[in-house]
């Protein structure tokens, strides 16, 4: 059904912006140690410090914000809440793709190290910005006796792709090197979020079609007034 289909794909963009986290926590720092190669540990730390709490954080409240603003009924408008993660998603692809500029390209290194710097920063400011209308449309689906089993699915499926994504992260860069294993990663996960966040805008609108009532025809319209009207008053 429409609701199963949302359900799994809302979870699957959910999976995959924890997997795409949870990679970036566990890599960021030997990709900027190895671009910042001027800086020394305890800096490269201070700087990824910063960017894990002004991205995330202010990424999930701004984005519950945004979408409360752009529908009067939040996440429980399920097809202009996905329309508000494709856009995220596309958002992120589009600074994963300029990510070989700042890793590989013959940039200055300089210049590679504030680009690498504002694009993962972006990347985790957009990812987190559905992070509330995801959780919550996963489940707002559910019945509501099995509202308990869709969040303890939910927050299984994130964290094995929190587990996941860094092992194929980690086999992809040792059959490569750092930076393009790295990027081929990142391109791949972000992706898939593109896609599962597409196919649930797709569901959330045949959802939306099905629960609107077809209009009644001029005879059904006609019965139903006859019906209601009160009966013919007599005069004896």
């Amino acid at each position: 059904s429409a609701e199963h289909g949302l359900f799994g794909f809302t979870i699957g963009c959910g999976a995959m912006t924890s997997g795409t986290i949870g990679f970036i926590l566990y890599f960021i720092t030997e990709v900027t140690a190895r671009l910042m190669s001027n800086l020394g540990y305890a800096d490269v730390y201070l700087i990824i410090g910063v960017g894990m709490v002004t991205a995330p954080i202010p990424g999930t409240l701004l984005g519950g914000r945004y979408l409360e603003h752009i529908s009067s009924r939040g996440y429980h408008d399920f097809f202009v809440a996905h329309g508000f993660t494709v856009a995220c998603s596309v958002s992120a692809l589009a600074c994963v793709a300029l990510l070989p500029l700042a890793t590989s390209s013959g940039l200055p290194l300089r210049d590679r190290e504030w680009l690498f710097s504002i694009l993962i920063w972006l990347i985790l400011f957009i990812g987190a910005a559905p992070t509330a209308s995801l959780n919550g449309i996963a489940i707002a689906v559910a019945p509501p006796d099995a509202s308990h089993y869709a969040s303890s699915v939910q927050f299984a499926v994130q964290n094995l792709a929190k587990m996941m994504v860094p092992i194929f992260g980690g086999w992809l860069i040792d059959a490569t090197n750092l930076f393009t294993g790295f990027d081929i990663t990142m391109a791949i996960t972000v992706t898939s979020f593109l896609f599962f966040a597409l196919l649930a805008r797709r569901a959330a609108g045949k959802g939306a079609d099905a629960a609107t009532p077809a209009p009644a025809s001029t005879g059904d319209t006609e019965r139903a007034v006859l019906s209601e009207a009160p009966p013919p008053r007599s005069y004896n």
